[in-house]
């Protein structure tokens, strides 16, 4: 079976929570992952709940943002 990669820019915080929990609780997901948005990296309270981010969603426009750079 393939790895899958879910695409989440479309959904709000408490959703992509609510998937990331869904996903980890549920070994017939193991093959499935979550891409985050980039902006969820602004929030220490999300990525204290989410543990582990493997995959970041980053566009051109959050790359000229200033915090981002910090990070590179």
């Amino acid at each position: 079976m393939a790895n899958f990669l879910l695409d989440t820019r479309e959904l709000e915080g408490s959703d992509i929570k609510y998937l990331h929990q869904l996903i980890s609780d549920n070994t017939e997901f193991d093959k499935i992952e979550i891409a985050f948005p980039a902006s969820l990296l602004e929030s220490e309270d999300v990525l204290s709940e989410m543990g582990s981010i493997d995959y970041i969603e980053v566009n051109k426009d959050y790359l000229e943002k200033s915090f981002f750079s910090q990070l590179a």
